[in-house]
């Protein structure tokens, strides 16, 4: 349990001989000799469980009050004391087009599926007389471009059906980290020459913007790059948006995508037991992954970092194979590709 590390534990041991202290005294037996199991250890023992159980609960509940500490609903509420809300998950949407022999109804929510396990939903209701091209919002998140050209309940009327546009603007549901890091922008505003933070705060609150950089090109000249599943038009209207009425009036505000600089990333593992490898191999994929994805826009990460990451107590050495590209202001890494071999001399 974290907490503060001006909030302290019960001291078991402490109050147990505390309390047996008090017990002689009080009840006249000075002679008292506490034995494993007698009557009043075990009633100790109860009170000790309890008020242990109490004040771990009351440290956890005053702990919730500090933004560092904080987390899930407790930093939902304390965030709301400026008026922050986090950021729920976005899902999928993709345009498929359906084709009719003769006018049908289709209701929201009419389920779609590839055949293989995957779904997702109509939008809105819509009525179609020869051909239409409605959104469909993915039942979870899609990593690959699934084809939900099917209606789970056929409809005798739909002759075809095809996919427009192929998933996108996935946003995850803004985690503990990430909402206290908006919490700490939110705390600044803008100035005459427009505070690059106030600009980054407005930007994440965007639905369907995953990460941001803003920075000055010059006097009164603001560029703000951002990644986004978003289609660039979407994203950039999104984003103007959510400045509108809240910058500098004297401030010219550029938006752009972020250059994505794709890493194609190869690694060499020495277990320490060869029989453990498949393992090890596993788990420095899936930490890798996650590395990468929490990269932000301009940041390089060392060979160390990834080192560090990949490495594990089975593991005897990593070594990275591919040179780090680096990022600039305008641009992300983004690990196109992970090939993780095995040591030659292991």
């Amino acid at each position: 349990m974290k907490v503060p590390n001006f909030i302290k534990p019960l001291d078991i041991d402490k109050e147990r001989k505390a309390i047996i202290s008090e017990f002689k005294t009080k009840s006249g037996k000075l002679d008292y000799i506490p034995l494993i199991g007698d009557d009043y250890m075990t009633l100790i023992d109860i009170f000790l469980f309890k008020l242990n159980n109490f004040i771990e609960l009351t440290n956890v509940k005053i702990s919730q009050n500090y933004l560092l500490f904080s987390k899930g609903e407790y930093l939902d509420e304390l965030v709301k004391l400026i008026g922050i809300k986090r950021n729920e998950e976005i899902k999928p949407i993709a345009k498929v087009e359906i084709k009719v022999n003769s006018s049908t109804f289709l209701s929201k929510d009419t389920k779609f599926t590839d055949t293989k396990g995957h779904f997702a939903y109509l939008l809105k209701d819509t009525f179609i007389n020869d051909t239409s091209v409605v959104q469909i919002e993915a039942a979870d998140y899609f990593k690959e471009p699934y084809e939900t050209t099917t209606l789970e309940i056929p409809n005798i009327y739909i002759s075809e059906i095809n996919i427009k546009e192929p998933f996108s603007g996935f946003k995850a549901r803004e985690s503990d980290d990430e909402l206290r890091e908006r919490f700490l922008l939110a705390l600044h505003r803008f100035s005459t020459a427009g505070s690059e933070k106030a600009y980054l705060f407005h930007v994440l609150s965007v639905e369907g913007i995953n990460k941001a950089n803003v920075y000055q090109v010059s006097a009164g000249v603001v560029q703000v790059v951002y990644l986004s599943k978003f289609e660039p038009q979407i994203a950039k209207e999104k984003i103007k948006e959510a400045l509108k009425d809240k910058i500098p009036l004297t401030d010219d505000v550029r938006i752009k995508e972020a250059n994505k600089i794709n890493l194609d990333l190869v690694i060499e593992i020495a277990p320490r037991e060869n029989f453990i490898f498949n393992e090890i191999l596993a788990n420095a994929d899936t930490r890798l992954k996650e590395f990468f994805s929490t990269l932000k826009i301009e940041q390089t990460p060392h060979i160390s970092q990834i080192i560090e990451v990949a490495f594990d107590e089975n593991t005897a050495s990593v070594e990275v194979k591919t040179p780090m590209p680096r990022a600039d202001r305008d641009s992300i890494i983004v690990l196109n590709s992970l090939q993780i071999n095995k040591a030659n001399n292991a």
